[in-house]
C-alpha cells in the first residue's frame, strides 16, 4: 500500500509538472503572440503613412470617391488595430480627420476622444482638436498646449501659422509658415504654401485702397479684377500705361481687345470681362504680361514648340503626352500653363493636375502676379 501510494503520489507530482510546463508553453506562447502584435502594429505604420499623404491632396481637391476609398481603407486597419497605443491613438486622430472632410463632425469628436484617451500628447490629436475648433482664437490656445507637449510639432506650427492668417494676422503668419514650410512633407508644403501665399498677397494690399483690400480677399475673381490687382500692386503694365494709372473701363477693354485675357475674347463684348476668371485664364494673363514685358515673342509658343519638336521624334508622329493630364497639348492656355507652373507662379494643387476651369482666388492671383514682377 505504501508503494502504490507513493506511485500514486509520484504520479501527481509529474502532472502538476506537466500542467506547469503546459502552462508556462502557453503563457509564453502568448507574450508571443502580443509581440508579434505588437510588431506587426509597427509595420502599419508605414500603411498609415500613405493614408495620412492622402489628406493635404483631399483638402487642395475634393474627392468625394477617393475619400470614401481612404475612409474604408483606414476604417480596415482600425479593426485590425494592433496592441500598440502609440499606433491606435494615430489611427484614431487621422480617421477624425476624414470624418471632418466628409462633413461628419459627431464621428470626429468621438475619434478626438478616442485618441485622446491613449495618447492625449501627440501631435495628431491636437491637430484633430484644432480642426473640431471653430473659434480661431481657441484653435490658436489649442494649438500653443501642443508646441509645449507634443514630441513632433511641424503640423502644428504650420497649422498656427494658418489660424493666425485666419484672424487677419498676415505678417505674424508669413513668419510662421516660413519658419516651417521646408520641414513639410511635399504635400503639406503645397498644402500651406497657398495661404502663405494668401498671407503675403494681404499684407502687400495692407497699405493699398479697401477696393484692392476687397479684391484680394476675395474667393473669386472676374476677368476685369485681374487687370485691376496687376495695375495696383505691380509695373507690370507700365509697358502700355506708361506708368500712370489707367482709368479701368479703359484698362480692361485695351487689355481684352489686344487679346491678354485670351484669344476667344478679344473680339467679345465688353462685358465678357465680368465673367469669372478662371485658372486658365489666369495663367494666360500672366504669360501674356510676361512675353509683353520682356518683349520676347518666342516665349509666347515656348513649351507648345518643344512638345511639337518631340512629337515629331516620335514613333509614326505620335504626339507626345502632355505632363499636365488636364492640359491639353492643343489648348489655347497650354504653354501659359507650363510657363506659370515651371516658373513656380501658379501651382499645381493636387501636385498632378492644375485645374484649368477652377476660380482663382484674389490672394492667390495677387501671389502669383507679384512673383511675376519680380522675374526680372
Amino acid at each position: 500500500m505504501r508503494q502504490a501510494a507513493r506511485g500514486t503520489m509520484l504520479w501527481r507530482s509529474a502532472g502538476i509538472a506537466l500542467l506547469s510546463a503546459l502552462a508556462l508553453l502557453s503563457g509564453c506562447a502568448s507574450v508571443q503572440g502580443d509581440m508579434a502584435h505588437e510588431r506587426a502594429g509597427e509595420a502599419d505604420f508605414s500603411r498609415l503613412a500613405l493614408l495620412e499623404a492622402e489628406l493635404p491632396q483631399l483638402l487642395l481637391v475634393p474627392d468625394a470617391e477617393r475619400l470614401a476609398r481612404d475612409r474604408s481603407a483606414l476604417a480596415g486597419l482600425r479593426s485590425a488595430a494592433p496592441l500598440n497605443a502609440s499606433y491606435r491613438s494615430r489611427a484614431a486622430a487621422l480617421s477624425g480627420q476624414f470624418d471632418i472632410l466628409a462633413g461628419d463632425a459627431r464621428a470626429a469628436g468621438q475619434a478626438l476622444s478616442e485618441a485622446g484617451s491613449m495618447q492625449k500628447n501627440d501631435a495628431s490629436v491636437f491637430l484633430l482638436a484644432a480642426r473640431l475648433e471653430s473659434d480661431q482664437k481657441r484653435r490658436e490656445a489649442i494649438l500653443r498646449r501642443g508646441l509645449a507637449s507634443a514630441a513632433d510639432t511641424t503640423l502644428l506650427r504650420a497649422e498656427l501659422a494658418e489660424s493666425l492668417f485666419a484672424q487677419g494676422r498676415f505678417r505674424e503668419a508669413v513668419a510662421g509658415f516660413d519658419e516651417v514650410l521646408d520641414l513639410l512633407p511635399e504635400g503639406w508644403k503645397s498644402y500651406y504654401s497657398r495661404d502663405r501665399g494668401a498671407a503675403l498677397a494681404r499684407l502687400g494690399a495692407e497699405g493699398g485702397s479697401a477696393e484692392l483690400g476687397d479684391l484680394v480677399g476675395a474667393s473669386a475673381l472676374s476677368i476685369a479684377d485681374l487687370a485691376l490687382i496687376t495695375q495696383a500692386t505691380t509695373s507690370l503694365l507700365d509697358f502700355l500705361t506708361a506708368g500712370s494709372p489707367w482709368a479701368p473701363e479703359l484698362l480692361v477693354e485695351r487689355l481684352k481687345t489686344g487679346g491678354f485675357f485670351g484669344p476667344d475674347l478679344a473680339d467679345a463684348a465688353p462685358q465678357a470681362t465680368h465673367e469669372p476668371a478662371t485658372r486658365a485664364r489666369a495663367a494666360y494673363f500672366l504669360w501674356k504680361l510676361l512675353v509683353a514685358h520682356r518683349g520676347d515673342p518666342l516665349l509666347a509658343t515656348a513649351y507648345s514648340s518643344r512638345y511639337a519638336a518631340r512629337s515629331d521624334a516620335g514613333a509614326a508622329g505620335s504626339p507626345a503626352p502632355s505632363p499636365v493630364p488636364d492640359v491639353p497639348l492643343d489648348s489655347w492656355y497650354f504653354d501659359a500653363v507650363l510657363g506659370c507652373v515651371e516658373r513656380e507662379l501658379l501651382a499645381l494643387p493636387d501636385g498632378r493636375s492644375f485645374l484649368p476651369d477652377a476660380p482663382i482666388s484674389g490672394a492667390e492671383f495677387a501671389a502669383a502676379v507679384k512673383k511675376a514682377a519680380e522675374e526680372d
